[in-house]
């Protein structure tokens, strides 16, 4: 048997593996990852985090998060996993303003300070995740003034203690399992309702200030790449979403003026040092799946939703002899609302429509959400170990 990193490295190059299919997740979130490892996890878990981080505990928020990934490669055997960047060491900018309200002192969660002022974060327990419902950002000059500091902060170096996460990530499952972290600095303000609008905008009316921004954030983002493959992962996550679920924020022509030449620069980047790029997109990218992909380079795609007209038959065809595909088990209904034979029986589809001639990995269609019943993807996971027995035939 070969060892679950190997397994993935062969889909990669658009191989079948010897034994069975891979597969993995951006994320297994809340109650399903409880199920998985028997306790409340930390791992993939921001409210947890956040408040382990505000009260001044990282030593614990790092051990616990080994800890979770360690049992959940253990339960599952599972083939690819991500794992966080860590606040850095120093870093005292948060602080718990609510009962599930936090107030940031910048953006990036602990790592150097890029200006952009104070952030405030709520967590909505009905979704499970965080909104931001306060920033400074909150006006065409005021992007203007970030990107200005932005501009005139010279240093994009790494702290190093931002990488103890990985580090510590590679060292206990790394010789076996495919380790990504994620570092992409392409669409940086996807999660604010107040500063997406007025960055879309700017795409028409301050195309030179977009651009610009993008090109610093992009910057730092790539610094951080290289640092988490210097420090061993197997490859790095472009998580940073263009599409809605009925296309791209953007024109494909404002998808190349402004955004393909920062995804180039990332591709290369971690292509020189070795390592591999998945792109995680949500939403439906046909419309700039060509650049997006092939003219970037792009090692695997990485989602797929079912809900948002993303058929795995369509990319196989279209891309399976280009790149890795990865995905399209239903996040949306079949994991959460689904029963178990349903699960079987879409993962199986799966398997049939993406894995003939290899460059197929098992995922759901974005991530594992919280409300996803263990039982649910443990289902997944059974099928691919029972039906994904390669060589696999159309």
């Amino acid at each position: 048997m070969i060892s679950s990193k190997e397994r993935v490295t062969r889909a990669l190059y658009l191989e079948e593996p010897p034994d069975r299919l891979p597969f993995g997740e951006w994320e297994i979130q809340g109650s399903c990852l409880r199920g998985i490892i028997g306790r409340e996890p930390v791992l993939y878990n921001n409210l947890a985090s956040y408040e382990l981080i505000s009260k001044g505990k990282r030593e614990e928020f790092i051990r616990r998060q080994i800890e979770d990934l360690i049992d959940l490669v253990k339960k599952l055997e599972i083939d690819i996993v991500w794992i966080h960047f860590a606040p850095a060491e120093s870093w005292r900018g948060i602080r718990k303003t609510g009962e599930f309200r936090y107030e940031l002192s910048n953006r990036t969660f602990g790592r150097k300070d890029w200006g952009g002022g104070r952030v405030v974060i709520e967590w909505n327990p009905d979704s499970e995740t965080f909104w931001e419902v306060e920033t400074a950002l909150n006006s065409v000059e005021a992007l203007e003034e970030y990107v200005g500091f932005l501009e005139k902060t010279q240093d994009v170096s790494v702290d190093s203690s931002t990488l103890e996460l990985i580090e510590k990530a590679v060292k206990k499952v790394g010789d076996r399992v495919f380790v990504c972290a994620a570092a992409d600095g392409t669409f940086p303000f996807l999660l604010s309702p107040t500063t997406m609008p007025i960055f879309l905008k700017c795409q028409y009316t301050h195309p030179s200030l977009v651009k610009r921004l993008l090109r610093e954030h992009s910057r730092r983002q790539i610094e951080y790449g290289k640092a988490a493959i210097d420090a061993g992962v197997s490859a790095v996550l472009m998580n940073a979403d263009y599409c809605s679920k009925t296309g791209p924020f953007m024109s494909p022509k404002q998808f190349r003026d402004f955004y393909l030449p920062e995804i180039k620069a990332h591709h290369n980047a971690y292509h020189k040092k070795g390592a591999s790029v998945i792109q995680h997109k949500d939403g439906n990218i046909w419309l700039i799946a060509d650049a997006l992909l092939i003219e970037a380079e792009a090692d695997a795609y990485q989602a797929m939703e079912p809900s948002a007209d993303m058929k795995l038959s369509e990319m196989k065809a279209a891309y399976g002899e280009k790149i890795c595909l990865m995905g399209n088990v239903d996040c949306v209904y079949t994991l959460v609302h689904g029963t178990a034979d349903e699960v079987t029986a879409e993962t199986a589809d799966c398997i049939k429509a993406g894995a003939p001639g290899g460059g197929y990995i098992v995922s759901s269609s974005n991530v594992v959400v919280s409300r996803t019943p263990t039982e649910n993807y443990v289902a997944l996971v059974e099928t691919v170990k029972k039906k994904g027995r390669c060589p696999i035939s159309p």
